[in-house]
């Protein structure tokens, strides 16, 4: 899936975690999820994409809105939980910013 990257899983309670390594050095890479552990398959709320995107609340709503300048397709869609409670999938996070990185 990515050339030159290990992924290490290991047991956290009900869910796996994985920390990604480059393979030859064995250093964590992209430390804001090594910084933050990053559970596969969890759904984070509004102030948690905020801390892993550094985006603020506004940009991240405006991203989300088809009638806004800054709308982007390719930003992971909110998941309802409750009739008042959204989240995002941390995994399509996660790929949303290393898709950022690699179009660099």
């Amino acid at each position: 899936m990515f050339p030159g990257y290990l992924f290490i899983f290991y047991w956290v309670g009900p869910w796996y975690v994985h920390k990604r390594t480059h393979h030859l050095k064995g250093t964590p890479m992209n430390a804001s999820f090594t910084q933050t552990t990053f559970v596969m398959n969890k759904i984070i709320n509004i102030k948690q994409v905020i801390e892993f995107t550094g985006l603020s609340r506004a940009t991240i709503y405006n991203l989300l809105d088809p009638k806004s300048e800054y709308y982007d397709s390719t930003f992971p869609k909110q998941v309802r939980l409750t009739t008042n409670r959204v989240g995002w999938s941390a995994f399509e996070i996660n790929e949303w910013i290393e898709s950022k990185l690699a179009q660099r």
